[in-house]
């Protein structure tokens, strides 16, 4: 599997600092993401921010939209 700095994803970091910024739990980020489309569990959810799991591109949307998180902000690292 092909990795960037050894993480599967490069943006799950990005992903947990916003949701822990808004105060909102695993739980709490997972409700928010299923009524934006998205059915992830709070095992994937973790996975997901600690880069253990690839992110696909609609997921990173959806969970980019469902914080307001700003789509130049994911490439800060690159």
């Amino acid at each position: 599997m092909r990795k960037y700095k050894n993480k599967s994803n490069a943006c799950g970091e990005i992903i947990e600092q916003k949701r822990l910024e808004l105060n909102l739990s695993p739980s709490e980020a997972v409700k928010l993401f299923e009524l934006h489309g998205l059915n992830i569990d709070a095992v994937q959810l973790y996975r997901l921010e600690k880069g253990k799991i690839i992110l696909k591109d609609f997921e990173l949307l959806i969970i980019a939209n469902a914080l307001g998180i700003e789509l130049d902000i994911l490439k800060k690292d690159f």
